[in-house]
């Protein structure tokens, strides 16, 4: 897939850049069409990005950038932050995860998502770390 990368795309680079974690994985919820994913993905090496969504489309999308990126895009199956158990909670990583990146969710989500979201990402991300959650 060889699509112009739009100006939001690179602003939200320009707001994550400086306070990416140096190491280990990013965990993408919701990741959408997996644009972010394609992006992002190349500029974090050696880290690497593991998009998810709970929406099919979405996840074809994601699957099809994955082919063009497959060093540093792995595959996730789908999520529903509603869910009281994530299968990322289950998955045996290379390393743990050191992030957990949300864009464009919270301000347009029910507000049990939002709980789903935070409760989830307490569960899976080490102490002292913490979601950083922007709409930009």
């Amino acid at each position: 897939m060889h699509l112009p990368q739009s100006a939001t795309v690179t602003r939200f680079w320009t707001c994550y850049k400086p306070i990416c974690p140096s190491k280990a994985p990013y965990w993408r919820c919701p990741a959408g069409t997996g644009q972010h994913a394609a992006f992002f993905a190349p500029r974090l090496a050696p880290r690497y990005w593991l998009p998810t969504d709970v929406d099919e489309i979405s996840l074809s999308s994601i699957e099809a950038w994955r082919e063009t990126r497959r060093r540093r895009i792995f595959w996730h199956p789908g999520l529903d932050v509603l869910d009281t158990r994530w299968l990322v909670e289950d998955t045996e990583l290379p390393e743990p995860l050191s992030a957990m990146v949300n864009i464009n969710m919270v301000h347009i989500a029910p507000w049990p998502c939002c709980e789903g979201l935070f409760d989830g990402a307490e569960r899976i991300l080490p102490h002292g770390r913490c979601a950083d959650v922007r709409a930009v």
